[in-house]
């Protein structure tokens, strides 16, 4: 089977109907584009042009081979255009990981952010918790996982995205649903406080070492949901408090409270070693370093 730069000499050359203007064209020299037609040739197993001393011409296989190979050679460019426009995340669908502690703004901030100048690409989302980012990474069930912290693997590259403030989250029947100040984290002693990850996984501990530092003893308690939203509409029943980015819901039975200290979740992208998406450099270009109100 001929290849591509074979089509392409041979188009030049029939052309031309002369060697030596076709390898000008060609920016080969005439050794060259003879040397490939004359491959090509023996490849396809007939003459495609007939020599003289003074003329070249098409043989009928090789008139025939003009009419048909412009249209194979835009066919292969369009495909490989289309290849090299899903490797960098501007055709096609990408595939991303989130965690379950992202809220729906942050979530729509990325599809955003991944879609910038891009508006056809298909953006799937899907919602993995820590012990399966690696293996879903690895099997390139997704090709970038948003997090609120790194998975410390082997062979799992990362990055800060951005960072966003957090809200403190409790039922509307709680003591502090009224307050208008800023509710401190010492004042969290003694409370039950929600989380989407066990003890043990960086984002809970995280937030328990945060805590602690303040002087505020609490209890974890595993949201029994998946989904930020859907997992503070629980407060109430478990009788939980939760810190979280703002709007996270727009539940009526959640209150939303400033914390008095500043205390930001970051949101970070992973990806398998040595295969950084085109995608990641696209999304810190538009969210990186860039508070998010979530």
């Amino acid at each position: 089977m001929p290849d591509l730069r074979q089509l392409r000499v041979f188009l030049a050359v029939a052309r031309e109907l002369n060697f030596t203007r076709a390898a000008s064209a060609l920016f080969m020299t005439q050794q060259a584009v003879s040397k490939t037609i004359g491959q090509l040739e023996r490849d396809l197993g007939v003459p495609l042009f007939e020599r003289s001393t003074h003329d070249v011409s098409l043989t009928p296989a090789g008139a025939e081979l003009q009419r048909g190979a412009p249209a194979a050679l835009s066919m292969v460019d369009a495909v490989l255009e289309r290849v090299q426009r899903v490797a960098s995340g501007t055709a096609g669908t990408v595939e991303v990981g989130v965690s379950p502690a992202l809220s729906q703004g942050e979530r729509l901030a990325l599809v955003d952010a991944l879609r910038v100048n891009v508006p056809s690409l298909s953006v799937v989302m899907h919602e993995l918790r820590p012990e399966h980012v690696r293996a879903a990474l690895r099997d390139r069930r997704v090709e970038l996982m948003f997090a609120r912290s790194v998975l410390v693997a082997p062979g799992i590259d990362s990055v800060a995205v951005r960072s966003t403030p957090a809200r403190l989250y409790v039922p509307a029947r709680h003591r502090w649903a009224q307050r208008t100040d800023g509710v401190h984290l010492r004042e969290l002693d003694g409370e039950r406080l929600l989380v989407w990850n066990e003890p043990g996984t960086p984002l809970t501990d995280g937030l328990l070492r945060l805590v602690s530092a303040h002087g505020a003893t609490i209890t974890p308690v595993l949201s029994r949901a998946s989904g930020l939203g859907v997992s503070l509409s629980d407060l109430s029943e478990l009788d939980v408090v939760a810190i979280a980015s703002p709007d996270a819901t727009r539940d009526p039975e959640i209150v939303q409270l400033e914390i008095a200290e500043p205390v930001s979740l970051p949101v970070v992208a992973m990806w398998t070693r040595g295969s950084r998406p085109a995608t990641v450099d696209r999304v810190l270009a538009h969210l990186g370093d860039v508070p998010g109100s979530g």
